[in-house]
């Protein structure tokens, strides 16, 4: 059965994209047939894995094409749908204005069930994409770097979730918070880990140490297991890989 994911946090700068494309690759790399779809228009995924699609998210939800002229395969077992600056047109598009919070779980119907995990990286601000992403994905992932403005804006995206639920259905559910940028040495790394685990209890998984080596694989156009397989950032995300597959995703 498919385990459809979306990793979402509504500020900048907590590892989400880099998270995804770990965690992606990972998947992949350990026999998952795995699909990301960037739904960020700051394409950080493009930038990340590289590549030079023909049709991204936009043409999949504005020009109706398939799911499957949309598709790259960027790795072996990782399809990817990637995104780009003009993904921001979607928003006030016509074509997007009856059940829009359900367009992208409608397009991407036909081939969910060829994948194992479809991972989403879901852009830092409420908006359309975000949406689409809790309305399609089953199991919320929350990557938080251990500072001040991204711990206390978890309380945000959790009212978010509650409005969402109050006004419309909603089966999606927190499934793992994912803490980022840690570091054993600074005080404050030790006191917000504290602060999620007192939260969300055993919903929190290992942290992501702070690892220069993340930004240098993205660079590179290579996941952190193709450039450095033996720095800090692989070990710490082939744990995170292995946790979410160990884990069955339910509540």
């Amino acid at each position: 059965m498919t385990r459809k994911i979306a990793l979402i946090n509504f500020k900048g700068g907590t590892g989400k994209s880099t998270s995804a494309v770990s965690l992606g690759h990972g998947l992949a790399q350990r026999g998952y047939k795995t699909l990301l779809v960037d739904c960020d228009p700051q394409s950080a995924v493009l930038k990340s894995l590289g590549g030079n699609p023909s049709k991204n998210l936009y043409h999949l939800l504005v020009d109706e094409a398939t799911a499957e002229e949309c598709i790259v395969e960027s790795r072996p077992n990782l399809d990817v749908i990637f995104s780009d600056f003009i993904l921001q047109a979607v928003e006030s598009h016509p074509k997007v204005q009856i059940a829009r919070e359900r367009i992208l779980k409608r397009r991407l119907s036909p081939i969910v069930k060829r994948y194992d995990y479809i991972l989403l990286d879901c852009p830092p601000e409420p908006n359309i994409f975000n949406l689409n992403s809790i309305f399609f994905a089953e199991e919320l992932f929350l990557p938080v770097s251990l500072d001040y403005l991204s711990v206390s804006g978890v309380a945000d995206i959790l009212k978010h979730l509650d409005f969402i639920k109050d006004q419309l259905e909603l089966s999606s559910h927190i499934a793992l918070v994912i803490p980022t940028f840690y570091s054993a040495r600074e005080k404050k790394s030790q006191r917000y880990l504290g602060v999620l685990k007192e939260h969300f209890g055993e919903l929190v998984a290992e942290p992501i140490r702070k690892n220069v080596r993340l930004a240098e694989a993205a660079e590179k156009k290579q996941t952190i297991f193709e450039a450095f397989p033996h720095s800090h950032g692989a070990e710490d995300y082939a744990k995170l890989v292995e946790r979410v597959i160990n884990y069955d995703g339910k509540k």
